[in-house]
């Protein structure tokens, strides 16, 4: 796929400052269109990279300077667990996701994670299993970074002010860091938006609006809080087991280090690393998470009473993800108290936060480009920035997405929509997909020839086996019957 305009023209010289083309946008302007007005993916490409200011080289996240070994200061000796799971050939064609449930479990110091991901050493699993990084990736993913010991490392180094989020650092972002290959099952979140920081190496997202679940063949399986994942192959789907993808459009971006990617509410997303590659996200709370908490505690009063009768561990390891297994040993009283706290909820703040119009308003604490305590101006007759310590207005510009100018100007890109013919080009490449090809209609070939394999599906736990289970717990956790319930407890409390 051809490099995006945007992107070829705010990529940067060579000393990767920003570009003086590209100007600052009001951040108060960016807050309020992240919550009012943009329904789609939209990335901010190198707003994070340096920017010269009247001479002087700025940088409101200074990890960006940092290679890979710096970040081991973070962690020092500490071990870490990582999630480890099979490379896939250039052709190979993916009738489902690797699971976390089907990955395994691997333990490293940072130091010794690099030198694994550059064959120096092989890592042995909790399992006793030993793999390099030829055959396998690694991820130490979803990392709160609030539980960093060495934080005063990161001090200042994160900001999200220039989106209009001053308040935010740390304490509420998290870490992503893996190999290539590393990835995340595609799902949504169903709280919330997203702001994604590429700090490190080179990720690729491919993401599609909700509007297209159905062909997407959505799951509660395996059940995680606020997710529902796609049972989809990605990367390379199969389309004998999903053929109603060919009516997606996915909208693909690779972000580099600088970029940041807005993922709105609600949009499914497949995230896979291209090489080496650490980023950094916040979730942006919204006034809808107050309904989503109460849907999500009906899923997990379904899920956690139907495991009630399971006796077997295989079973509930089967249909809960590992850091959901808590689900499995909590009381019909404690879920029930779970869900009662959730529906007759009588403040509406979330969870004791200042309420999400708060975010709509905007003050001095809004941070611009973060350049010690100095305001902003843009010279236009110069096309460059100058500190002022005059109280004027910020010359910092209001947003304009219709213009297409304007967008390249600032280094504004609304992620590419593709046909699911040219995602597969653009991902696989010309030569690679005609192999792609052979190898869907050789799957298809073997499915039509022979009988399906037995499956350890079909045991049974007293009377249910476990495709049973899963079927109930996809059908008692699925979206319309969710919102059915919803609905009907809503109308009973406005009665009362």
């Amino acid at each position: 796929m051809a490099e995006p305009l945007a992107k070829r023209l705010c990529s940067g010289s060579e000393n990767k400052l920003r570009s003086l083309k590209k100007h600052y946008i009001d951040p108060c302007e960016i807050r309020r269109a992240l919550f009012c007005d943009v329904k789609e993916p939209l990335v901010f490409h190198g707003y994070l990279m340096p920017l010269e200011v009247s001479g002087e080289r700025n940088c409101s996240w200074k990890c960006l300077e940092w290679d890979a070994k710096a970040w081991g200061k973070l962690f020092g000796d500490k071990d870490l667990h990582f999630r480890i799971g099979t490379r896939i050939n250039f052709d190979a064609v993916l009738s489902a996701p690797q699971w976390e449930t089907t990955c395994l479990k691997g333990t490293m110091s940072f130091e010794k994670f690099l030198r694994w991901s550059d064959g120096f050493t092989n890592c042995h699993t909790a399992c006793g299993q030993e793999v390099n990084s030829g055959g396998h990736w690694a991820y130490f993913d979803y990392f709160y970074m609030k539980d960093l010991e060495h934080q005063d490392e990161m001090k200042d180094f994160i900001d999200w002010g220039m989106f209009g989020f001053p308040g935010r650092g740390i304490q509420d972002s998290t870490m992503w860091i893996g190999t290539a290959g590393a990835n995340t099952p595609c799902h949504i979140d169903t709280y919330g938006c997203n702001l994604v920081a590429q700090v490190h190496g080179k990720k690729r997202w491919i993401l599609f609006p909700k509007s297209q679940s159905q062909y997407l063949s959505p799951t509660r399986i395996p059940y995680e809080e606020s997710s529902i994942y796609s049972q989809v192959g990605f990367p390379h789907p199969c389309l004998i087991t999903h053929p109603e993808l060919c009516s997606t459009t996915p909208y693909v971006i690779t972000l580099e280090p600088g970029d940041v990617l807005f993922v709105p509410n609600q949009w499914w997303h497949f995230v896979e690393n291209l090489e080496f590659s650490i980023s950094i996200n916040t979730w942006l709370e919204l006034p809808s998470d107050n309904e989503e908490r109460v849907k999500e505690a009906l899923v997990m009063y379904q899920v956690g009473s139907l495991c009630h009768g399971i006796e077997s561990v295989d079973y509930v390891s089967s249909v809960l993800n590992p850091n959901m297994i808590n689900v499995a040993t909590m009381t019909s009283s404690d879920l029930l108290q779970l869900l009662a706290s959730k529906v007759f909820q009588e403040d509406n703040s979330l969870d004791g936060q200042t309420d999400v119009s708060d975010d709509f308003k905007c003050s001095d604490n809004v941070k611009y480009p973060n350049i010690s305590s100095k305001k902003m101006l843009f010279d236009k007759s110069t096309s460059s920035y100058a500190s002022s310590s005059s109280d004027t207005s910020h010359h910092l510009f209001t947003l304009n997405w219709s213009n297409v100018t304007w967008c390249i100007d600032h280094g504004v890109e609304k992620v590419p929509k593709l046909s699911f013919e040219a995602y597969i080009s653009s991902v696989l490449g010309s030569d690679i997909k005609s192999e792609y090809e052979k190898s869907v209609m050789h799957l298809k070939n073997e499915k039509n020839l022979k009988p399906p394999k037995e499956q350890n599906e079909n045991r049974e736990d007293g009377n249910v086996s476990l495709n049973h289970l899963k079927i109930l717990i996809d059908s008692l956790s699925d979206d319309r019957v969710i919102d059915l319930i919803k609905k009907v407890i809503d109308e009973k409390l406005q009665k009362k």
